[in-house]
């Protein structure tokens, strides 16, 4: 019991001390998921129209989410994201919407008051649909985190949604 409670205060401090993205939309949901050797957590924003020009964006940004986990203390894990920004339209013509999409993974220290340790961010571009997508090595007790939002063409009647996913498996 006091290993879960250390560890529920330890992810209630790095949210507190690990800034979210500058706009997270409050209105993202997000899922668990379990495998035989890892964890993962998936966040997804609804489809929205976004802000023209919003932080210096090329069309519409699009709000994103944050998704953290804690890689096990007696585990050394891979950690696997994935960012990626979609619109609600599909093309048969083959050209689409445009899209870009942005993602940064973190590594932050499993000691008080959890520092990043590391980071780093990785983009894409497509045509409604890109994925930019990146990986690390985590230790015991560290927690990653990805954040990822994303910019779509300005084309009336049209949104955008952004998915952050996050995996840490070992062996």
């Amino acid at each position: 019991m006091h290993k879960i409670l250390m560890t529920l205060l330890a992810v209630a401090a790095l949210g507190a001390t690990a800034q979210s993205a500058m706009a997270d939309d409050p209105d993202a949901g997000s899922s668990d998921s379990t495998m035989a050797n890892g964890i993962g957590r998936q966040c997804q924003t609804p489809f929205r129209d976004g802000v023209q020009g919003q932080y210096g964006a090329w069309g519409n940004y699009v709000d994103g989410c944050t998704v953290v986990l804690q890689c096990p203390e007696d585990r050394t894990c891979e950690a696997e994201s994935q960012g990626w920004m979609q619109t609600n339209t599909w093309d048969d013509d083959g050209v689409g919407d445009r899209v870009t999409a942005n993602a940064r993974l973190s590594v932050f220290s499993r000691q008080f008051p959890f520092p990043r340790v590391w980071r780093h961010d990785v983009s894409c571009a497509g045509a409604e649909l890109c994925i930019a997508s990146d990986q690390t090595r985590v230790e015991g007790g560290e927690f990653a985190q990805v954040q990822c939002n994303g910019v779509r063409e300005t084309i009336p009647g049209h949104t955008g949604q952004a998915t952050c996913v996050l995996r840490l498996t070992w062996g």
